[in-house]
């Protein structure tokens, strides 16, 4: 998937089976072990100059579909994975259910983290949750689009809060930085 930004980059998500992907300023460095690796790369938008690009993954397969960049510069990417080990931070989820979809926010350099979280539910009779785009709003969140096989893929506020029924159902979901869907989680009880 290509994204150009308004500031005249392009940004590229994909899957690879490489060992020796082009890195450039990397967050990883190497493959994470599974066969497939996702990737994003940073291109200028003649393709003459490679910003950054980094494997993105665990120990399974990993799998970039789309990607969309902020007026802030961060890059955002979605897909799926079946890495137990994927690279979380600040994440809504940080257990794998299966294949779960991700969503992963990269610095403007591309070498850090924003957030990265899986999105899904626990494995239904296919075990497939995937993020198929991602856009970003004004207000600085990550609209996430894709599919679940799940029947407990995270609600909040949902216009359609049980699976229908069926193999697949569509889900939209709006995450920002502190990766809680719309709602934050509770707040623990003091310690006392």
């Amino acid at each position: 998937m290509l994204f150009r930004s308004d500031g005249g980059k392009a940004y590229i998500t994909g899957r690879t089976v490489s060992s020796d992907f082009p890195v450039e300023n990397p967050y990883q460095s190497s493959s994470g072990g599974g066969y497939l690796d996702a990737f994003m790369s940073a291109l200028s938008s003649t393709g003459s100059a490679l910003f950054y690009s980094t494997y993105l993954g665990g120990s399974a397969n990993d799998e970039g579909y789309g990607v969309s960049a902020g007026s802030d510069g961060k890059a955002y990417v979605t897909g799926y994975t079946e890495s137990s080990n994927f690279p979380v931070k600040d994440a809504y989820q940080t257990d794998q259910g299966g294949r779960d979809a991700f969503v992963t926010a990269f610095s403007v350099s591309g070498s850090v983290l924003y957030y990265s979280t899986y999105l899904g539910g626990s494995v239904g009779e296919f075990g497939s949750d995937r993020g198929r785009g991602v856009s970003t709003g004004p207000d600085g969140k990550a609209y996430v689009v894709g599919y679940t096989e799940a029947t407990d893929f995270p609600v909040v506020n949902a216009y359609q809060a049980a699976f229908p029924g069926g193999s697949v159902s569509a889900f939209v979901s709006k995450l920002e930085r502190i990766c809680y869907l719309t709602t934050p989680p509770p707040t623990p009880p003091p310690s006392g």
